[in-house]
């Protein structure tokens, strides 16, 4: 089972919740029960921690974390409008659980490999003993389709499900996972969703810049790319796509949807880090991916 750079994640959300309420971007609760070693991370401190990563090279949990952040907005200011909420390598994300969502005909579904998914779904279980959030949620208004991408079809196995309901306005997220498999692959999955949902539909994903692999001095400093690239493939996932900006607009623009929004974290320093009193300094800052909102045209 490949779940590093999910536990990284997931350690790196965790390590938000260190802040206090009045400097936090974010607060997942339930991120430390999601990747071994949270106490030992408490213990240790957010400076310590924020060092360690520095020392890997600067700038890199910050993009986590402005990430999530971004997400997380995109997120409610889109999820009033939708019926779905399809989440797409969703590893241990938990915003179905952590965040002001419509209750109302709306329903949360996590996609992954079967066996990280009932990794996560072994740990909420745990969670849902002592939790009455995760315990009213798992399994009703978040539901889980474990998806092998190898062997199984996406709009089969989502169209196999009898309370999922198809052709409405949805929700799409794919988070940090378009840098790992082919285009060909992140082609062929998003055709798949169009047939499951409705035109206006939104989808926020992430994708690495093309400038990572040509020139990374762009893009961050040197030594926090080679360390994401490093750690990446060190861990069996490495990085194998990217693109640049106007490719990547052509890309969606073939597959049917219109790019309304293509950001870095650098675009959300100022508007997210400064009121915290923890903004950056550009140099320092690490923009390996972009941040992008499309919407789904009509046939």
């Amino acid at each position: 089972m490949k779940d590093g750079t999910a536990q990284g994640v997931a350690k790196a959300r965790d390590y938000e919740a260190l802040w206090s309420p009045q400097q936090r971007l974010f607060y997942d609760p339930y991120a430390r029960y999601m990747y071994p070693g949270a106490t030992f991370q408490a213990l240790m401190g957010k400076s310590l921690i924020r060092g360690l990563y520095n020392l890997l090279g600067p700038g890199i949990l910050e993009m986590l974390l402005i990430r999530t952040k971004w997400l997380d907005e995109e997120v409610l200011k889109y999820a009033p409008s939708m019926k779905n909420m399809i989440l797409l390598g969703a590893g241990y994300d938990t915003r179905g659980f952590r965040l002001a969502l419509p209750r109302k005909d709306f329903q949360v579904w996590e996609v992954d490999q079967p066996k990280v998914q009932q990794s996560k779904v072994t740990k909420l279980e745990r969670v849902a003993k002592k939790d009455a959030t995760v315990a009213e949620l798992k399994d009703s208004y978040v539901q889980f389709v474990a998806v092998d991408f190898n062997h199984d079809s996406l709009d089969e196995k989502l169209r196999e499900r009898d309370d999922f309901q198809p052709n409405r306005p949805s929700l799409i997220l794919l988070e940090g996972v378009t840098q790992y498999i082919p285009k060909t692959a992140t082609a062929e999955t998003l055709q798949k969703l169009k047939s499951l949902v409705a035109p206006g539909s939104i989808i926020l994903m992430s994708y690495v810049d093309q400038r990572v692999f040509d020139a990374p001095e762009q893009v961050g400093p040197i030594r926090s790319i080679q360390s994401l690239l490093k750690l990446a493939a060190k861990v069996g996932e490495p990085w194998i796509s990217g693109w640049t900006e106007p490719d990547f607009k052509e890309f969606m623009d073939k597959l049917g949807f219109d790019v309304l929004e293509n950001t870095t974290c650098k675009d959300y320093n100022v508007a997210y880090m400064r009121p915290l009193g923890r903004e950056m300094t550009p140099a320092k800052m690490t923009s390996a991916e972009r941040f992008v909102t499309a919407r789904l045209r009509g046939e």
